[in-house]
């Protein structure tokens, strides 16, 4: 269980901290106080901006948290949301032809894949593509196997948030695009990372 909480907090300071550092205490000893121990871990996570919550995953307990409900842009950890879509509604091993126009919306400066015009690859490697390197031209593939266009994929990412109570997230792109209207918080992100954690897909990738 230690090893399933580290990693949500890995991931959600990953995502709202442009330079976190982690380091533990040299020496403690069961004579530290909690007010000790609150001060020390308060000290032992810093950013420029840092929106935080540890989480335990089993039971939904906050454990630790500091900005976590003020909105910030959720980056490519948009693509969490966009697997457990995928994952909800989609058969691992089917085959999918990249379309031109899933190839071709991507940003310049983006990561992809370099998926070519009518390409097939399973749904199973798109997940893999998208979420281990981020590959925009995978992610909108995805988008539109699932919903049959982005825009469309969107309504459901959007519809998915609020089923969850991610009452302070909006989404306008599956890939995590920089865009005024998507955002989120770091409250919002663990939930939605705990749902996508009972994966057993999400967690192997």
């Amino acid at each position: 269980m230690k090893n399933r909480i580290f990693a949500l907090l890995l991931m959600i300071i990953m995502l709202f901290s442009c330079a976190t550092a982690f380091s533990a205490p040299e020496n403690t000893t069961q004579e530290t106080t909690q007010e000790n121990q609150e001060n020390t871990q308060e000290e032992t996570i810093t950013a420029k901006s840092p929106h935080v919550l540890l989480m335990d995953m089993n039971t939904g307990a906050v454990l630790y948290s500091k900005s976590a409900g003020e909105k910030v842009f959720p980056s490519s950890l948009t693509t969490v949301m966009t697997a457990l879509i995928v994952l909800e509604k989609c058969n691992l091993e089917e085959l999918v032809t990249a379309s031109e126009s899933s190839i071709s919306n991507v940003p310049s400066g983006d990561n992809k894949l370099g998926i070519i015009k009518d390409e097939k690859l399973t749904v199973r490697q798109l997940l893999y593509g998208m979420l281990l390197s981020s590959a925009s031209d995978a992610t909108n593939l995805l988008a539109e196997k699932t919903a049959g266009s982005i825009d469309e994929f969107v309504k459901l990412m959007n519809t998915r948030a609020k089923e969850l109570g991610m009452n302070n997230t909006n989404f306008t792109n599956p890939t995590g695009a920089h865009d005024e209207r998507h955002y989120t918080t770091a409250e919002d992100m663990a939930i939605l990372m705990r749902m996508a954690m009972e994966n057993e897909t999400f967690r192997e990738i």
